[in-house]
């Protein structure tokens, strides 16, 4: 009898994901063939092309923006030499660093290339991959474009050139072919270009050197590099060090013995003397750094750059420096006019374009280039950054008081600061002098150092440091540290950087960092440049009230920069002056136009920095003296014939905004009296509306000092000028203080509140009014859920439907559950409502907004992780539901809504994100054909048009493709989460909302751990204490409140909620939300609210009732 075939079981679960064994096999033998068969094809068909790398360079055409030519480079620089004629140790250090097992290694490393892509993949450090061969291969016969097929050709080739010439031949053909900087191809070249020497004779020490130099040539010369550039080369030297004595080359001793080599100063092509040689070079580096080109794709040639530099403004600055600076110096007589160095840069606010650099006299002559270096103070130029950090938070001063122009203040010198740990920083002022009480508008005009202090208390330090980062200084900037001593101006960024800070001052907050490059051609094709596009760094009306505050130091004749008041245009800037006044500045600008001119004491053969007391035989340096008469004669040429123009002043009291960097933790002091502190305000906004009037002003005499500052220039008269130490004449009249719920908060807590919204909309669909009608099309979608079905009727519902009783409910009974769920719903929006006034502390004491949104999520999934642990059958019943859940619902969110608040106004974030709503319904019956009420469609109109008003998204309204795309990404993935909500109560095997929500929370914390790397946040924080609307309290009661109250209370009242409501009815009662954050803001953080708020929240009500009333019907 034959065998009856046994019946294979059905898979179900999980295990339908997983492939059989029979599909496995056959895909592995399918794919092992397919490659071998492409390897095969590769080999034949790619040919080895003739060797062409210095044979093909050509010159490189640099232009100004008119077209005109700056420049032409590209000599090339190159002697072959045997391998022979390469020290030994230069060979072994070349391998060191770039394939340790080239002798014993093939062609290609597949192993590395693998671990290169998964590092750049991963977002880790870039690295590469090639063997020497391939290197070789692309030094010699290809190109330096990063393509596909570029790669590919370079893999087959290699394997081609490996199996035709010995390994001598090869690394000595790398090292005749690289490329090494300054124009030098080859080892020999670099020798003599580097050390002046041959390269039989490099040492390990100069081997090293040149090695590191193929990673990095122009930022890794220690010559020119800014100070991060020289520790990255530094680092890279003792790298390829420890891989020769690793490799038995070098031995430990020696290795210990060894000192880094000292590097011959850089010669200047022919045709680059004057200012053309810093001009190319500061276009090089901006090509490189930002990766459109690389040192040796510009050396091959053929390219012409068109920089963003005017040549008649370019020549402008030049006659500035020579007519106020150069004419009066003597360097013969006089020693100290020799080590004068002066640097300028003039932006562009409105487009970020250089239209002017000035890098020093000749760049032949000296090679550094005074507007792009990074190793002189900023000293009190810095005061701007940290009086806007003030504005734009709404600080307030240790006495609880609001900060604005007319904030009274302690100028009494070396006055300790107050509400630091530890010894309190006691800065001296200019001159010793101590000015009592005095209006932060006065410690502006006259830089007072222990007012600016307290300030930067007041404010919170890394909050100073955080928008000195979001107004365009590099992260990475010397000294830029949340210490003490940051307003006074111990950061060392370059002339160039802190005219991009000081363009977004006078571009009503908006950043935009410094371009210098407008076109790049090669072969006739203009290769891609990347985009120059605004974001926001503090609020307009913080940037226009700061502005206000600067044109006193030009227009108060006691100011330190009244020099500057020559200009005759309306002007704000600010002096500053470094201890020993070792460098002096003047930034200043107009409506049209930004200028920062630096002062930069260098003794002459040994580099040191030395006082420049002295020079021109004027007396003790200062910021107000050269560099604002530089400022004042180059501005006066570059707008003549250009009609005056005034600034704007602020609209409205400045609200907290978006910075565009993540703070990193603050610094807390030691117990030395020297310049370090820590963050401690909570900032919350406001700001004066008024500009004070300018006359002048009654500031103390006395003599010049080596303080802080540059304020030793004042007019000898001294009227009194309007300001609380001048009496009750001086107050000025203070705009309504409000703020948006847009602007409530800094941008990642108003993110956790709007994600968080997303969440608490559980799935109570109207699944059992379904399973038990006959017709499901006639039950309204916004309709609440009747009782479950009796026994006799078929199988009892899962889940929350079980419970409720056989039979019919009667209509009381279901009229009574809508306001019970309107209840619950209330009761989840106002604890969601607290999420961002629970988050702020923690983000100003030095959490990043994504660690928060992190702790958020991944603290609720701990807490609820015993819910998961109940309802665990659900992973095997409904996988993809959960993972879907999680990645939509939790990640997708929050990702979507990062991504749009980097691109656009976080209130059109908001505003587009809250369609989510409109969208359910438009899905509801568009898609399902369903029927939805009238009133819950005009229900959520209203309730949009409130948020609108709500969050005033009118305010730095602007249209950014990709943010919108990503904002309506934010409000699908809403809809997605009442879709999957209602997916799980379907079906034969529905999961309990309960599970749904802590599954998606633990999901969702998963795919947000990978992205947020946690534990590189610095978690110590939540052991201190933060501030609250002045108010000291421990970290973890926020961060338990964030925790439990604003997530897993809001979240499970929330899913309750609407098994009472249907889904598109608690979307629209989800905007109270809004509404509710908004009023807490106003009664925790003092946060006041305008009009339009009232009016909107006024809406958002009516539409949640109307919405809700109609669940009634």
């Amino acid at each position: 009898m034959p065998r009856k075939p046994r019946e294979r079981k059905k898979r179900t679960g999980w295990r339908r994901l997983i492939p059989t064994w029979r599909i496995t096999l056959l895909g592995l033998a399918a794919s092992l063939l397919l490659g071998v068969g492409l390897f095969a094809l590769g080999i034949a068909l790619v040919k080895v092309p003739d060797a062409h790398a210095a044979a093909t360079a050509q010159s490189n055409t640099w232009l100004y923006a008119d077209g005109s030519v700056l420049a032409r480079t590209g000599q090339t620089n190159r002697q072959n030499v045997s391998l022979d004629k390469v020290s030994a140790e230069a060979q072994h250090a070349a391998l060191a660093a770039e394939d340790r097992n080239f002798y014993s290694e093939g062609a290609v490393n597949l192993k590395g290339m693998a671990r290169a892509a998964f590092n750049t993949a991963s977002g880790g450090s870039t690295q590469g991959g090639s063997t020497i061969t391939q290197q070789y291969v692309k030094n010699a016969y290809l190109n330096q474009k990063q393509t596909v097929s570029r790669k590919v050709k370079e893999v087959f080739i290699a394997i081609k050139v490996d199996a035709t010439l010995s390994k001598d031949e090869i690394l000595s053909s790398y090292l005749n072919t690289s490329y090494y900087g300054r124009g030098a191809y080859g080892v020999q070249a670099a020798a003599q270009a580097y050390f002046g020497v041959d390269a039989s004779e490099l040492t390990a020490a100069q081997g090293a050197y040149l090695a590191t130099l193929l990673n990095a040539p122009s930022a890794f010369d220690v010559s020119s590099a800014s100070e991060a550039g020289k520790q990255k080369a530094m680092a890279r030297w003792n790298y390829v060090l420890d891989g020769m004595v690793a490799k038995k080359w070098l031995g430990a001793e020696e290795r210990q013995q060894t000192a880094f080599p000292e590097v011959l100063a850089p010669k200047s092509a022919p045709g680059l003397s004057g200012q053309a040689g810093y001009l190319v070079a500061a276009a090089t580096s901006y090509l490189t750094d930002h990766g459109i080109v690389s040192d040796a794709q510009l050396a091959q040639g053929g390219y012409t750059i068109t920089l963003t530099v005017d040549p008649k403004k370019q020549q402008q600055l030049q006659d500035a420096v020579q007519s106020q600076l150069t004419a009066n110096l003597k360097p013969d007589s006089r020693k100290a006019d020799a080590a004068a160095q002066a640097g300028a840069a003039s932006v562009d606010p409105r487009s970020g374009q250089v239209l002017a650099l000035y890098g020093g006299a000749d760049a032949t002559k000296h090679w550094i280039d005074n507007a792009t270096r990074t190793d002189y103070p900023a000293g009190s130029t810095f005061k701007a950054i940290a009086l806007a950090a003030a504005l734009d938070s709404g600080a307030r001063t240790q006495s609880g008081e609001r900060i604005g122009a007319d904030t009274v203040y302690d100028g009494t010198n070396r006055r300790p600061v107050r509400g630091a740990k530890g010894v309190p920083y006691a800065p001296p002022n200019e001159g010793e002098h101590s000015y009592g009480q005095i209006s932060l508008q006065q410690a502006t005009d006259w830089s007072v150092n222990s007012v600016f202090a307290q300030l930067a208390q007041d404010t919170g330090l890394e909050k100073v440091r955080s928008t000195a980062v979001a107004l365009g200084l590099p992260a990475d900037t010397p000294d830029l540290k949340a210490l003490a001593s940051i307003p006074l101006g111990t950061a060392t960024p370059s002339v160039l950087n802190l005219a991009g800070a000081y363009a977004t001052l006078d571009n009503d907050g908006q950043q935009i960092t410094p371009w210098l490059v407008k076109g790049l051609e090669l072969g006739g094709e203009q290769v891609a440049l990347p985009e120059h596009k605004a974001t926001r760094a503090i609020s307009k009306d913080a940037a226009r009230a700061t502005t206000a505050i600067l044109r006193g130091v030009i227009e108060d004749q006691g100011g330190t920069g009244y020099r500057a008041a020559a200009l005759n245009r309306p002007a704000a800037g600010k002096t500053g002056t470094t201890d020993d006044s070792k460098s002096v500045w003047f930034a200043g600008y107009t409506p049209e136009l930004v200028t920062v001119v630096g002062l930069f004491g260098q003794e002459p053969g040994t580099g040191k920095q030395v006082s420049l007391d002295g020079v021109g035989g004027t007396g003790s340096a200062a910021g107000g003296k050269y560099p604002a008469q530089i400022w004042t004669a180059y501005m006066k040429s570059a707008l003549a014939g250009q009609s005056v123009s005034d600034f704007a002043g602020p609209s409205r009291a400045p609200a907290a905004s978006t910075p565009s960097a993540t703070p990193s933790p603050s610094v807390t002091p030691d117990d030395s009296p020297s310049p370090t502190g820590s963050a401690s305000a909570s900032p919350s906004p406001s700001a004066e509306d008024v500009r004070p009037s300018r006359t002048p002003s009654a500031r103390p005499s006395g003599s010049a000092g080596t303080g802080d500052g540059g304020e030793d220039e004042r007019q000898p008269s001294r009227t009194p000028r309007p300001g609380p130490a001048a009496g009750p004449a001086a107050a000025r009249p203070a705009a309504p203080r409000r703020a948006s719920a847009g602007r409530a908060a800094c941008s990642a807590t108003r993110t956790n509140r709007r994600v968080d919204a997303l969440r608490r909309r559980g799935p109570g669909w109207h699944n059992a009014a379904m399973r038990s009608s006959p017709d499901p099309s006639v039950v309204p979608v916004d309709a609440p859920p009747p009782p479950a079905p009796s026994p006799t009727a078929g199988p009892a519902p899962t889940g929350h439907d079980t419970g409720r009783g056989p039979g019919p409910a009667p209509a009381a009974a279901v009229l009574r559950a809508v306001p019970l769920g309107l209840a619950l719903a209330l009761v989840s929006a106002v604890a969601f409502g607290g999420s961002g006034t629970a988050a702020k502390p923690l983000i100003e004491a030095g959490l990043s907004p994504a660690h928060t949104v992190w702790l958020r999520v991944a603290g609720a999934a701990l807490v609820l992780l015993p819910v998961a642990w109940r309802h665990r059958e659900a992973v095997l019943r409904r996988p993809g539901l959960l993972l879907g859940f999680g990645l939509l619902a939790v990640a997708g969110v929050q990702a979507c809504y990062f991504a749009a608040i980097s691109r656009i106004p976080v209130g059109v974030a908001l505003l587009i994100e809250y369609l989510g709503p409109p969208l359910l319904i438009a899905y509801v019956r568009l898609v399902q054909r369903r029927p939805v009420s009238r009133r819950a469609t005009a229900g959520a109109g209203v309730a949009v048009a409130g948020l609108a008003c709500v969050v005033e998204v009118w305010n730095g309204l602007s249209f950014d493709a990709l943010g919108v795309l990503f904002a309506l990404g934010a409000a699908c993935c809403q809809v997605g989460y009442f879709v999957l909500a209602d997916a799980g109560r379907r079906g034969e095997r529905p999961v309990d909302p309960l599970a749904l929500s802590a599954y998606g929370l633990l999901i969702g914390a998963v795919l947000l751990t990978a992205a947020t790397r946690p534990w590189e946040a610095d978690w110590s924080l939540l052991g201190r204490s933060v501030a609250m609307d002045g108010h000291r309290l421990p970290a973890l009661v926020p961060a338990l409140w964030m925790v439990l109250v604003a997530t897993v209370l809001a979240y499970l009242t929330g899913v309750v909620s609407v098994q009472h409501l249907s889904p598109p009815v608690a979307g629209v009662v989800a905007n109270l939300e809004a509404v509710v954050a908004t009023v807490l803001a106003w009664f925790l953080l003092g946060e006041h609210l305008g009009p339009p708020q009232l009016a909107g929240g006024a809406l958002v009500l009516a539409g949640a009732f109307a919405a809700q009333s109609a669940s009634r019907s």
